[in-house]
């Protein structure tokens, strides 16, 4: 594991059947690792909520870090990232702990309709209340350290973020 304590220094050399080119160095010179804002959380699912005008909304905790990159395993099957820094936050929360999940729903898909708002919940499932009964709403969730906001997921997806847009009508 890297180390915020120290500094990290790469060169590349191109390899081929006539040897071992000249090597680059990396511009800065030199990096240290920083903390991040999480990665976006998946497994996204609505359903009609179990009373009048509500959608019950849980997700899973980011499995792959901000930047897309899985941490082991591949995109499509990702594996649990690394603790970093000797801490107990796996790397794909940034480096530090999640602290509330944005759950945004509205009418619309592109979120820009007037029914619709937001809840922040510490946890990975929420019911949303009060809504048009009956109506569909789309519904996205991002995760949030003391760094910042990661992006929205609003589509299924086993491992990641890929699938259909996730939508529900609440309960009418």
């Amino acid at each position: 594991l890297l180390s915020k304590e120290k500094r990290y220094f790469t060169r590349v050399f191109a390899i081929n059947d006539a040897g071992v080119g000249t090597p680059q160095t990396s511009s800065p010179k030199y990096i240290t690792p920083a903390k991040q804002v999480p990665g976006t959380p998946h497994s996204l699912v609505a359903t009609p909520g179990s009373g009048l005008g509500t959608i019950d909304v849980w997700w899973q905790r980011p499995r792959i870090p901000h930047h897309t990159i899985p941490c082991y395993g591949s995109y499509s099957l990702p594996q649990d990232c690394p603790v970093k820094y000797g801490g107990s936050t796996p790397v794909s929360n940034g480096g530090e702990p999640i602290i509330e999940y944005e759950v945004e729903y509205n009418e619309r898909s592109d979120f820009n309709g007037i029914d619709g708002g937001r809840k922040r919940v510490t946890g990975t499932s929420c019911t949303i209340l009060n809504l048009t009964n009956g109506r569909t709403y789309y519904i996205r969730v991002l995760a949030r350290n003391v760094i910042g906001s990661g992006r929205f997921c609003e589509r299924k997806g086993g491992n990641h973020c890929d699938g259909d847009l996730v939508s529900a009508a609440s309960t009418p």
